[in-house]
């Protein structure tokens, strides 16, 4: 009796595996200045990380 699946890998193109890559944090003031701007504010910070990063 034959499998009605295929051989495994068979007929399957191969796609690259997606990778998230997040942060432990988003309140840093270390990052004012190069990742939010200069005087952004602390209550802002939220928002402004999950619109650029979606981990």
């Amino acid at each position: 009796m034959s499998s009605p699946l295929p051989a495994a890998g068979a007929d399957i193109e191969p796609t690259a595996p997606r990778i998230l890559v997040g942060t432990s944090g988003y309140n840093y003031a270390e990052w004012k200045g190069s990742f939010y701007p200069e005087k952004w504010p602390a209550k802002k910070m939220l928002p402004f990380y999950a619109e650029r990063l979606s981990t």
